[in-house]
């Protein structure tokens, strides 16, 4: 119990100390510094989830993190348990990334400032063509030398293509 509530409480101090940062990452963005922006917001992730998991006092094992490129096109699709999945990315991936991220989530201050700054977009999982469209941006960011998570979850409805024989 404690220790969730120390998160709870770093959480809140974190967003209330970090997004003026990332607030200032952007204004500095805009005068023609834009391609170290995604290093400096990854920073400030793995300033955030580093003490995160820390305080969390959760027993962390990471293997193969040497075999994450630095650099270059890459697409992590993982399993997405727990909020605290991002947390871990951010700490120990090594590099900045951006993610695919459910609609809702625009609708929810801080959130909807970070996930657009990590390099994520929203998608509409109601509507089949936008959702298409917030790939297709997911793929253009990867052809073009960034890392991009996706996390595709079982939440809709099943949909079988059956094939006739012959």
């Amino acid at each position: 119990m404690l220790h969730t509530i120390l998160v709870f409480f770093f959480v809140f101090l974190s967003v209330i100390i970090l997004t003026p940062l990332g607030i200032i990452a952007s204004i500095i963005s805009l005068f023609g510094l834009w391609k170290y922006r995604k290093y400096w917001i990854s920073f400030l992730g793995r300033l955030f989830a580093l003490p995160m998991i820390k305080i969390s006092a959760c027993q962390l094992t990471v293997t193969g993190k040497e075999n994450i490129p630095k650099k270059g096109s890459l697409c992590f699709v993982c399993n997405h348990g727990s909020i605290f999945d991002i947390a871990l990315l951010l700490a120990h991936a090594g590099r900045p990334f951006g993610f695919i991220a459910k609609k809702e989530l625009s609708f929810i201050p801080v959130f909807n400032f970070w996930i657009p700054m990590l390099g994520g977009f929203y998608i509409d999982r109601k509507n089949t063509r936008s959702g298409i469209k917030t790939i297709n941006k997911g793929i253009e960011r990867i052809k073009a030398g960034n890392a991009m998570v996706v996390f595709p979850e079982d939440s809709g409805p099943k949909i079988s293509i059956i094939r006739p024989r012959g």
